[in-house]
């Protein structure tokens, strides 16, 4: 028996369009934070790319429409990721203060 499979319902040209808009203006916004101090740019610029994956994410991979089980391992993985990350900056700055 064959499973069935849930329909998406069909986004429209709009939606895709202020998606990008917000995407533009995102880039606009990370480009004018490269121009503040180094270690303040480097965080906001994390923030912002954050927000970039989430609305690719959401709105061209259509994950909004997905199950529990797949936004819970994605849920994982960014935590895994971010934890890194965190790892990453920490032994960068101990490593400089030292």
């Amino acid at each position: 028996m064959a499973a069935e499979r849930q329909q998406i319902p069909a986004t429209g040209g709009r939606t895709f369009l202020a998606v990008w808009a917000a995407l533009a203006a995102l880039l606009a916004l990370s480009i004018a934070v490269a121009l503040l101090s180094p270690s303040m740019a480097v965080v906001l610029n994390i923030v912002i790319a954050s927000f970039m994956a989430a609305l690719n994410l959401l709105f061209f991979m259509n994950l909004r429409y997905e199950g529990a089980f797949l936004k819970t391992i994605l849920f994982m993985v960014i935590l895994a990721l971010a934890a890194i990350i965190l790892l990453t900056f920490s032994d960068v700055f101990y490593r400089r203060a030292g």
